[in-house]
């Protein structure tokens, strides 16, 4: 163990950790990989400070999301109540700033309302309700414009949109969205185009975008180098001509050196032909050009192509498709600003923000009020930042305006996978940097991870050492950011160490097979859950002091999966395989069947009531009712209902006293219909939920219990909205349903006390961990799509649209912003997958389908990494494992040595040349049999009975999760009852030196042969240094002969693993007899 572990008995920090809870005098950023004990270090820090007399409302704590609030206000509170003359802080604690950046934000925009002319009770909008009101206020706008008769802002509207102004106002909207994290987005529409069409800007874009072409003309140049030097001495006539014909081809190209020179040369006529095999030239010949040739023509292919899409054949060309869109830019920000302004005087004038909003509320606080900003870093002590990877740009301008070198930030950017809220990493990156150089703050690395095996820290690294470094994956790799294992008690409590190294589960099916790679791969998965349950394969419970091994149960177990698509399959599987398994994952509330269902049913009841409405809508809302859970009318009873009824008016619905079958839907909202007008919408509510009886009907559903919280959660939403009318509660529902972004959020809390396996998303796992991870789904493709619109937004260069020349075409701005976006979007996969590995304690499985499987000819740049084009195509999570050649049952990651390199930065880096080693599996048809060393019995338990066996599971219990490591200590704080049986147990003089023992509770092991696997679990096995003891425990009976030909079964296994002498006992709990099997 070195000196920056954590011993388990002596040591309550590393080195590190200590560091960074004492670390004073400047801001300070910690670097937590994994699994390092970072809310562990930030509670403890603030108790250090606290201890130092100061009080806890001069901190600033500033967290995600209000579980971590809660969590770290409640870790300080139990930890201020442990510690005398900290007492006093607990009644100071409530006013703490211990919250969100949203509420924290909040609270400072309600404590000086008065100067922003706000009321005090400043509340956070209903977001449907903001967006309705935002489309409303661009239709306004729109006929503004449109009255004005402006001929600038009709011409764009002909020319752009040629099939209505839909798209543009779309633009709009999205334009508006994409300002939100610029702290004064008014100023910097006033000066975009002033910026952005400045020569000195265009200038710089050029040259940009001349690195990018250059770059990728350096890939071209190199293949074909290697072509010329391959053929240069080759004396066949053919190859000869074709090397001629090569040159010639590419000689004005290959000799360019700026932009402008590819441009010129790019237009080479037609591209040589390889010869064809013949007398003259034997195939092998004719293939080994191919080989040489094929990259040659691809990268000249995409380098012409890239050019083709702008039709630019100059720089002049370039500038001047960018100074067309000038126009069009202005337009649109002379429309966005007076939109903007529409939008800020409804809010200001009905209070009426979202938490963005709030958020520049409070940035304006600060700006424009020097005494509040002043008052507030004067009063703060420290700002402490949790998850500061996370932050977005407009959070990093918040707390820069409130701090004082007294920022605290914890966090790691290689768990950095918010990108789709904005959050921006290279704050921490860049801190990172400045903080390591001692310029103006201190950087200090939490590598040590206390989670996971070694085996899993081993696989971690050797998966992400080649692949992460700044350019793909925001982070170096190889400066002290891979993982060190750190949790001795692993090591401490050894188990067939080899079982925990990662398995790639590998299968082959195509897509011509009958079943989808989602269900084979899910029906794989639950095969294998079942067999470990079965085995009972062990998992450390850490929570133990000490820890302890215990038999593995479903919630050992996770599937992660990159999006919830097919969680639908998964669940069908797992649930038909007998597996209890449990979804997690955020829920649109809206979209749900229920929901829907609530939607149709008010329109419903207005058609009672609304003759033009009933034309309208009648008929669709109708049979969305009436085939409900609520009502299960078939759709055969409903659709002779519609051919053999005239249903046009509202008299019309005097013909169902005359139907018996739907006599009680509209009699329900017949009812209901009549008090529409004259009842508020929260009394209403819950008159149609008494008299439909929804609660009792939901029980028909499947998961009842989620759709009761999905409900409640909407009825309390709805009925928060006290200015709302009938016809106010239909349109927001159909507000949600126009447009795809909309639902209200709801997510469904993690019941961990339910055995169950976890089904989740990578991202839904982030901050959990479990014994057990698989990983499906890994040839799902990343989702590129919003990256090859032809409008896109970046902060430097604005708003970015085609370019008009005979049809729109891109620009060199959008070849730049896609760049930069596509590694943006990888990069946050790898770190998406970094974080999903992370979860694992014990033991990773990746399924991978070898039809799908890619040849990658893998390159390494000087630093070891992948090299960056290479990582730059990847589509899947799969394509990583391409890279890596697998060698089968090979139990070493291929880094073991160069990962204890990492922490020498001068040590040089070789290119990685090893493959990539997993202990591999092929999953195989082969029925196994499969038995038990222990005894059977299938009898009918009389109650007598039923009650000895629960104490015998009780007794049993107490033994196997004694400490037999630290006997005293566990005695003292058991019951009473309970420590009688383990003090007459250790008095046996067979235990008197159990204390020399390596000792396993509840081992469990396999014996497979050729055509059987025999399973069983030793109660206690006590490894000395000259023999083997094995104890099986029974309630009182020990005279079986089954029990001894179990014990013999243990014996077989342990002699010929320890190689040593092996002892077998019997003991009886109630009766304390121990008795010795054999010799």
């Amino acid at each position: 163990m070195t000196t920056n572990q954590r011993s388990v008995n002596k040591m309550a920090f590393t080195l590190e950790q200590q560091k960074a809870i004492d670390a004073s005098g400047s801001n300070i950023l910690i670097s937590a990989g994994a699994g390092s004990g970072k809310t562990t270090v930030l509670s403890e820090r603030v108790i250090r400070i606290l201890k130092s007399g100061v009080d806890v409302d001069r901190l600033i704590i500033l967290t995600f999301t209000n579980a971590a609030a809660l969590e770290m206000k409640t870790r300080i509170k139990d930890k201020i109540s442990e510690i005398d003359g900290l007492q006093e802080q607990l009644s100071k604690l409530d006013n703490a700033h211990i919250s969100t950046f949203d509420s924290f934000c909040l609270s400072l925009v309600k404590q000086y309302h008065y100067l922003l002319n706000l009321p005090e009770n400043v509340e956070i909008a209903d977001n449907i309700l903001l967006y309705s009101i935002k489309q409303r206020l661009l239709d306004e706008t729109m006929n503004d414009f449109y009255l004005i008769k402006s001929d600038t802002f009709i011409q764009v509207i002909d020319r752009y949109f040629d099939k209505g102004d839909q798209g543009f106002r779309d633009l709009i909207l999205l334009f508006d969205k994409s300002l939100e994290m610029i702290p004064d987005p008014e100023n910097y529409l006033n000066h975009l185009v002033e910026n952005n069409y400045s020569e000195a800007f265009i200038e710089q874009s050029f040259h940009e975008y001349e690195e990018l072409v250059l770059d990728r003309f350096k890939s071209f140049k190199t293949n074909y180098d290697h072509l010329v030097d391959e053929i240069r001495d080759y004396n066949n006539d053919k190859v000869v001509e074709f090397k001629g014909k090569l040159i010639s081809t590419f000689s004005d190209l290959t000799e360019a050196t700026t932009l402008d020179d590819i441009m010129m040369n790019l237009s080479v006529g037609t591209l040589p032909t390889l010869p064809k095999a013949s007398n003259a030239i034997d195939e092998n010949t004719v293939e080994w050009l191919k080989y040489y040739y094929n990259p040659v023509k691809e990268s000249y292919l995409a380098l012409k192509k890239e050019f083709d899409h702008l039709f630019v054949q100059s720089k002049s060309d370039i500038i001047n498709a960018l100074l067309e869109t000038k126009n069009t830019i202005q337009v649109l920000i002379e429309v966005l600003l007076v939109y903007r302004s529409k939008v800020r005087s409804y809010q200001l004038a009905h209070h009426f923000f979202d938490f963005i909003d709030i958020m520049h509320l409070a940035i304006e606080l600060l700006t424009h009020h020097a005494e509040v900003k002043e008052s507030l870093k004067n009063h703060t002590f420290e700002i402490m930042v949790d998850e500061y990877q996370d932050t977005n740009d407009l959070q990093e301008y918040l707390v820069s305006l409130i701090s004082n070198h007294n920022v605290f930030m914890v966090g790691d950017a290689k768990q950095s996978i918010y990108g789709f809220r904005n959050a921006n990493p290279q704050n921490f990156i860049d801190k990172y940097h400045q903080y390591k150089d001692l310029n103006d703050g201190v950087a200090i690395d939490l590598t040590y991870n206390f989670r996971s095996r070694n085996e899993v820290i081993e696989g971690i690294n050797s998966m992400f050492y080649p692949m992460m470094d700044e350019s793909i994956g925001g982070v170096n790799y190889h400066d002290n950011q891979a993982l060190q294992f750190g949790n001795e008690i692993y090591n401490i409590k050894s188990h067939q160490p080899i079982l925990y190294q990662s398995e790639i589960m590998n299968y082959s099916l195509s897509k011509e097979d009958s079943i989808s790679q989602a269900e084979y791969e899910a029906i794989l998965i639950a095969k294998k859950i079942q067999l470990m349950i079965d085995e009972k394969t062990p998992v450390m419970n850490l929570k133990v002091k000490g820890g302890q091994y215990e038999a593995a149960r479903f919630e050992h177990f996770c599937i992660l999966l990159d999006r919830k698509s097919d969680f639908d399959v998964f669940e069908k599987v797992l649930t038909d395989a007998n597996i209890v398994v449990d979804s997690i994952s955020d829920e649109k509330v809206v979209a749900s069947t229920e929901v829907l269902l609530f939607n149709q049913l008010l329109k419903l009841m207005k058609c009672f009531i609304d003759e033009a409405y009933f034309k309208t809508y009648f008929k669709h809302a109708f049979y969305g009712v009436a085939r409900s859970f609520i009502y299960q009318i078939d759709d055969n009873s409903i659709i002779d209902l519609f051919v053999n009824y005239p249903l046009n008016h509202i008299t019309d619905l005097s013909i169902f006293s005359t139907l018996p079958t739907f006599q009680q839907i509209h009699d329900d909202i017949a009812y209901l219909s009549r008090y529409i007008t004259i009842t508020p919408i929260k009394e209403l509510i819950q008159m149609i939920v008494e008299r439909l009886k929804i609660y009792h009907h939901i029980a028909r559903l499947e998961n009842p219990e989620n759709v009761e919280r999905k409900l409640d959660f909407l009825f309390a939403k709805v009925q928060s909205f006290r200015l709302f009318q009938f016809d106010d509660l239909i349109a927001y529902f159909d507000d949600v349903y126009s447009s795809k972004e909309l639902d209200i959020e709801f997510s469904r809390p993690i019941d961990f006390s339910k055995n169950a396996v976890r089904l989740m998303t990578m991202h839904k796992s982030k901050g959990l961990e479990f014994p057990f991870c698989f990983y499906p789904g890994l040839d799902k493709t990343f989702n590129m799509r919003d990256i090859n619109q032809g409008t896109l937004f970046d902060k430097k260069y604005g708003i970015i649209i085609k370019t008009y020349k005979e049809g729109f075409i891109d620009t060199i701005w959008h070849k730049i912003v896609r760049n930069r976006k596509k590694n943006e979007i990888i990069s946050e996969k790898i770190r998406l997958f970094y974080v999903a590995l992370t979860r694992t304690k014990e033991k990773m499985f990746f399924l991978l389908n070898q039809e799908t499987s890619q040849v990658i000819n893998v390159s390494y740049d000087e630093s070891g990494y992948i090299s960056s084009k290479i990582r730059s195509s990847f589509r899947k999570y799969h394509n990583f494992f391409d890279c890596f050649p697998i060698v089968e049952d090979s139990h070493v990651p291929y880094l073991e040595e160069k990962t204890r390199l990492v922490s020498n930065p001068k040590t040089p880096i070789q290119p990685v040349s090893e493959p990539l080693k997993y202990h591999e599996i092929h999953i195989e048809a082969k029925t196994i049999s499969q038995s038990h060393y222990s005894k059977t019995v299938k009898t009918w338990m009389d109650n007598p009975t039923i009650q000895a066996v629960k104490q015998g599971i009780k007794l049993h219990k107490i033994f196997e999760t004694f400490d037999f490591y630290h006997p005293q200590e566990a005695l003292k704080s058991m019951h009473q009852e309970d420590a009688f049986y383990l003090k007459r147990f250790l008095a046996h003089k067979e235990f008197s030196s159990i204390d020399k023992a390596i000792i396993y509770q509840e081992y469990p092991f396999t014996l497979t042969n050729e055509d059987s696997t025999k399973m069983g679990v030793i109660d206690l096995l006590l490894i000395y240094p000259d023999h083997v003891d094995i104890t099986d425990y029974k309630l009182k009976n020990i005279e079986d002969e089954a029990y001894i030909a179990q014990l013999n079964g243990y014996a077989c296994f342990i002699r010929d693993l320890a190689k040593k002498p092996v002892k077998l006992y019997l003991y009886s709990i109630l009766t304390d007899v121990l008795k010795q099997i054999g010799d």
